[in-house]
């Protein structure tokens, strides 16, 4: 399997075409396109490219590109949080005073 994609990857090198995000996430090589800010983008924009990345990369934590997509699902992990936070002091802003 290893050799196919090396060979996949070589295959798309020679013949100019780019690669695919999900390509780039499976090879050993480093990309410099492969940052934080485009996964968030996908988050916002391609949700399923992102979900798909992001159970591959938890699966291959070892791969050079998946440290930004486990950067990304951190902070928009993060942010959700804080969101839902926010979102439930609205709704109920003295629940952090009453004493049980």
């Amino acid at each position: 399997m290893k050799q196919y994609l090396n060979l996949m990857i070589l295959i798309f090198l020679l013949t100019g075409c780019e690669l695919t995000a999900m390509q780039k996430l499976e090879s050993s090589q480093k990309y410099d396109d492969m940052t934080p800010a485009f996964w968030h983008k996908q988050y916002e924009q391609n949700k399923p490219l992102y979900l798909e990345a992001k159970t591959y990369c938890n699966e291959n934590k070892e791969k050079p590109n998946c440290a930004a997509v486990n950067d990304a699902v951190f902070w928009i992990n993060s942010k959700e949080i804080s969101d839902k936070r926010i979102e439930e002091r609205k709704k109920n802003p003295l629940k952090e005073f009453i004493l049980y």
